[in-house]
């Protein structure tokens, strides 16, 4: 389809994608971003604001959602801050990301010392 010799395909196309939603879009409902002083806030929440990332822009942290335990259905799930990225693998569409993360109950807690884990964010398959 060429955009300029049918463009009201191209329109009906653009408003049907805004309506879909973000998980249809390929946002990750799991992952929120950690703004200081807010609650995680998913990317697409209108109470997410561009100075709140710009604020951390180059210390942007995750809030990453997860089961406790491996392949348990319907298992008790927990949340991790990500630190940093230790590693990024990609090949062709697939991706890895390393993180180094803290659980997120643990680093509410003043003075705690947060214990440091892995977590492997695997894409279609590669890990």
């Amino acid at each position: 389809m060429h955009i300029f010799q049918d463009p009201s395909s191209f329109i009906c196309a653009i408003a049907a994608s805004s309506l879909l939603l973000p998980e249809k879009l390929g946002y990750d409902p799991t992952m929120k971003i950690w703004v200081p002083g807010k609650a995680p806030l998913q990317i697409w929440d209108k109470a997410l604001h561009l100075e709140d990332i710009e604020t951390c822009q180059y210390n942007l942290h995750w809030v990453i959602e997860m089961p406790l335990e491996r392949e348990v259905p319907g298992g008790e799930r927990g949340e991790f801050v990500t630190l940093r990225v230790l590693s990024l693998q990609r090949a062709s569409t697939q991706m890895a990301i390393v993180w180094a993360v803290v659980d997120k109950e643990d680093m509410m807690l003043k003075g705690n010392e947060n214990r440091v884990s892995v977590i492997i964010d695997c894409n279609l398959g590669l890990c």
